[in-house]
């Protein structure tokens, strides 16, 4: 082989690989360049995600506040039945004490007619 063709070849080795080396260099710089992309939108990303919990964090405050008025409803709801369970039960007492006394009365005056 002449030195002329070799000197050819290897331009075009050279070229080749500095074209290939600019094609691996364009795809690092369009990757690097979407990561920057992609970095730029982490604080409207992170701002966004911020008020998202903020709110969740206000919603739950406000829930918690509703659970709890709800359970002292409960509360007092189930203090009012044991009162009125146990204002039946003095009723109940009282019926029974009355319709004895009805019974003994009734007794009584059946032996007395006689």
């Amino acid at each position: 082989m002449m030195l002329h063709q070799r000197v050819e070849m290897a331009e075009r080795d050279r070229g080749a690989s500095e074209h290939g080396n600019y094609v691996e260099l364009e795809k690092v710089r369009e990757e690097y360049q979407e990561k920057l992309n992609e970095l730029s939108q982490y604080p409207e990303k992170l701002s966004s995600a911020e008020a998202r919990y903020q709110h969740a964090e206000a919603q739950s405050e406000a829930l918690n506040s509703q659970l709890a008025d709800k359970n002292q409803t409960v509360e007092e709801l189930q203090k009012k039945i044991d009162l009125f369970q146990g204002q039946i039960g003095k009723l109940k007492t009282k019926i029974h004490a009355v319709n004895e006394d009805n019974i003994e009365l009734s007794n009584k005056s059946q032996s007395h007619e006689r």
